[in-house]
């Protein structure tokens, strides 16, 4: 319940500068369409000053997938950091399939329930289980080599478990 509250608060003041503009302002900053193989698409294929210039322009992306791994990079609560691999996938004819991945990072004290510093015998109802599916309104914040590929780097700024 906590965390639903922090993610609506935390909504809100990102879309505070958006409530007085127009729908077509809002739309501009908003991309609804955009799914995690559209952006692991566009860092592989652009050349660094385009995903800069996008970086840049602070726009929200909703992407869904499914989380692979996770890892706390900062553990204290007030300077807390973690990352998640979202993966998604589309097959290609009958026996491939094509794996799109990126890093969603999240930082702040409200996110440090979502990854456990250690294992706990009592499961925590804000904890994001591995394998879930999840929708993630997200920034593009930059790139980085996994396997020979580029992937997005992703600012979290909420998440919700869908499955």
């Amino acid at each position: 319940m906590k965390k639903h509250i922090v993610c609506i608060l935390l909504l809100t003041l990102i879309l505070l500068p958006v409530i007085g503009q127009s729908d077509v302002d809002f739309h501009n900053l908003v991309d609804y369409n955009a799914k995690l193989e559209d952006l692991c698409g566009f860092v592989a294929s652009q050349p660094s000053e385009v995903v800069d210039s996008v970086v840049q322009q602070n726009r929200i992306f909703l992407v869904t997938g499914s989380i692979s791994s996770r890892l706390v990079l900062d553990a204290d609560q007030e300077t807390y950091a973690g990352e998640f691999e979202i993966v998604s996938g589309q097959w290609i004819g009958l026996e491939d399939v094509q794996m799109y991945r990126a890093v969603i990072q999240f930082h702040g004290p409200q996110y440090s329930q979502m990854i456990p510093a250690r294992r706990s015998r009592n499961a925590n109802p804000n904890e994001v289980p591995l394998n879930s599916f999840v929708m993630v309104p997200v920034l593009l914040t930059g790139v980085r080599e996994y396997e020979g590929v580029i992937i997005p780097v992703l600012e979290g700024i909420g998440m919700r478990i869908i499955e």
